[in-house]
């Protein structure tokens, strides 16, 4: 059984989105992460590989039960759509 849970985060002034969907496996202490970076608008290829960079190295750095801060500028999106200053996930129940 795979336990899941998605979070979406914005930033505050590119209009990327990201999305996080954090997979724990039943019965195991892994935990699986596949992100994705999205926009509503057209953006440039560079654009979109400088977020990715920043997000690839924010879930390099989540390891054994670390959760560093949210890079800067970005904030947590909950599934209401409302901004929350926090909201780094940090349990998966």
């Amino acid at each position: 059984m795979i336990l899941s849970r998605t979070s979406v985060y914005e930033s505050i002034s590119t209009g990327f989105f990201v999305i996080l969907t954090f997979d724990l496996v039943a019965g195991s202490d892994q935990v699986r992460v596949k992100f994705s970076v999205r926009s509503h608008t057209p953006q440039p290829v560079e654009a979109m590989l400088r977020v990715h960079a920043v997000w690839q190295s924010w879930v390099s750095r989540s390891v054994g039960g670390t959760h560093p801060a949210l890079p800067n500028g970005w904030r947590y999106i909950d599934g209401a759509q409302e901004a929350a200053t926090s909201g780094t996930p940090d349990h998966l129940h």
